[in-house]
């Protein structure tokens, strides 16, 4: 299969292809996912160059351990719990002072910020709704923001996003059942900005 066809591949496919020794769908892995995982690492560790290394590693290691690779269904969720192994690993084995942002699964201090900038892009949101849905996401928790951000920017299911968070499944759940009343309650984004709503409600 040439790099085009690689191109429009589903990820599963792509997995079982490094599996069975293909250079060029790992390559298109790391292109279709790089971006992604970057900014998800950086919420986990701020310093940009440890993240880019636990990245490269990560893929690294991909190639590496690709004869004893486990097949799986959902590739991203895969690839995210194995760069917070990398980062854990990385800061443990560093200066114990620098820890990671996001360990405790308990409390508020998940510094997980929602990135809204490409998704208002698509739905044609001015600046000013805009910064209006930013400010009332902002005034969710830092878990419920967790949440909405790994169900709905990183397309996770209620599953996957429990194991991320190391919390069960009905806590995750009243997060965002939390997260979606307060944002419908919100009139300033029930006025200005319905189609937001309307893509999480789907989602929810």
């Amino acid at each position: 299969m040439n790099r085009l066809m690689r191109d429009g591949t589903g990820d599963p496919e792509l997995w079982q292809s490094i599996r069975e020794g293909d250079r060029v769908a790992l390559e298109t892995l790391y292109k279709r996912h790089y971006a992604a995982l970057f900014r998800y690492g950086i919420k986990l560790n701020p310093n940009k160059e440890q993240v880019q290394d636990c990245l490269q590693d990560l893929f690294f290691n991909i190639w590496l351990k690709k004869d004893s690779l486990k097949e799986v269904t959902s590739v991203r969720f895969y690839l995210m719990k194995w760069l917070k192994r990398e980062i854990i690993r990385m800061l443990t084995g560093k200066n114990s002072s620098q820890k990671i942002v996001s360990i405790d699964s308990d409390g508020e201090e998940l510094g997980i910020e929602v990135e809204l900038g490409d998704f208002l892009e698509k739905q044609d949101f001015d600046t000013q709704r805009a910064i209006l849905i930013k400010r009332a996401l902002a005034d969710l928790t830092k878990k419920e923001r967790e949440v909405v951000y790994l169900r709905f920017f990183m397309g996770l299911g209620y599953e996957e996003i429990s194991l991320i968070m190391n919390v069960n499944y009905q806590v995750v759940m009243n997060y965002m059942h939390r997260a979606m009343k307060a944002l419908r309650e919100n009139e300033i984004i029930n006025n200005l900005a319905g189609v937001f709503l309307v893509c999480l409600s789907f989602l929810f």
